[in-house]
């Protein structure tokens, strides 16, 4: 492996996540730009963004070891990536309804548990297969974990039958992601590396639904369909010297495809659409704009969210609180406060979706 651009770059970037993990002077210039496809960045997924991006970059370059004797199809394994990555998607989905039907709580409701730490998970943004890398990060390097990294292993216990499988998942799938790498154009190689970074964490935090896991996909597969047609746009920039005369050029170009390479062209954007059509219908259709339901399960005595809390009705049953909340609250803030507000204060707690709040 030859010293080149590629790996400088993956070592800025990597030795720039270090420097996020032992300081903050940094995260008001970062987080603006990371909350856009980290999906309500926080400092644990911007670390991980920067050191993977940085060790894909590096990684890339394998192939110069022994480039005369490697004769895989690297586009293959972009392929494999591709599909451990939905099938992880599923499995989150399926264990956080799984989880749901077992307590008898709501599909349409974020799942809060309490004790040992606070942890969060919805069908729409899943932490459960983050528990399984959570749980293993703790058991190991504890004590070097910052406290404001959330790593949501208070929920592995809800999943710990599945680890095996979600844990074989995810190393076949960074493996699959650097083997893809290989070989590829510069302009490739760092448009799959940022996708292929962001595709992974969006398999432990957010899942499908999650902005790093949809956008993580649909750029993996973007380039898996269109790769030539990239490096071709990228070809006629260099020949015209003007992005927007090698748009024209390049759309004239593309009239005279067949129409299954046009199909193939355009599955992507078709992929990405049903996804976002998807993830904004169940919303809807579990949305609860009437009112937030906060259901508490085995509080304690001094659980008592009346005097903060615009709340409308209150029930008490054995072992069970709950409360309907104004909708005029947003959900995110309100989960945010209910997450310190009922910190150690009972086993798990779960919110009603209210989508209209956003808006």
């Amino acid at each position: 492996m030859k010293f080149n651009k590629i790996i400088l770059s993956g070592i800025i970037l990597i030795l720039f996540g270090g420097l996020l993990f032992i300081t903050e002077v940094f995260t008001p210039f970062i987080r603006p730009i990371t909350y856009l496809f980290l999906m309500g960045s926080s400092k644990g997924k911007d670390i991980l963004f920067f050191v993977l991006m940085g060790l894909f970059l590096i990684l890339s370059q394998l192939y110069k070891i022994k480039s005369e004797k490697l004769k895989l199809k690297f586009n293959n394994f972009l392929l494999i990536a591709i599909v451990c990555s939905i099938i992880l998607f599923a499995i989150a989905i399926l264990l956080d309804i799984l989880l749901r039907i077992n307590l008898g709580i709501a599909l349409n409701t974020i799942f809060v548990n309490v004790n040992p730490t606070e942890s969060t998970t919805s069908i729409l943004h899943s932490h459960l297969t983050k528990s399984v890398l959570g749980h293993l990060l703790v058991n190991t390097i504890n004590p070097i974990i910052g406290s404001n990294i959330n790593t949501a292993s208070g929920l592995y216990t809800y999943i710990s039958g599945f680890s095996i499988p979600i844990f074989i998942l995810m190393v076949l799938l960074f493996i699959s992601e650097v083997v893809a790498l290989q070989k590829r154009d510069t302009l490739i190689v760092v448009l799959l590396s940022f996708f292929e970074a962001i595709l992974f964490i969006g398999c432990f935090d957010g899942g499908i639904m999650g902005t790093p896991g949809a956008l993580g996909l649909f750029g993996c597969i973007w380039i898996y369909a269109n790769e030539k047609y990239i490096l071709a746009y990228k070809y006629k920039v260099k020949k015209y010297g003007n992005p927007f005369s090698a748009l024209k050029n390049y759309v004239v170009t593309y009239k005279h495809r067949t129409f299954w390479q046009k199909v193939k062209r355009f599955s992507p954007y078709i992929i990405g659409l049903i996804i976002i059509l998807l993830r904004i219908s169940i919303s809807i259709v579990g949305a609860a704009p009437d009112y937030y339901e906060v259901n508490i399960y085995n509080p304690s005595e001094n659980v008592n969210l009346t005097d903060g809390y615009p709340i409308n009705y209150v029930s008490v049953e054995p072992n069970k609180i709950s409360y309907h909340i104004d909708s005029s609250l947003n959900e995110e803030n309100l989960t945010n406060q209910l997450l310190k507000s009922l910190n150690r204060s009972c086993d798990y707690y779960t919110i009603s979706w209210n989508f209209y709040s956003y808006f």
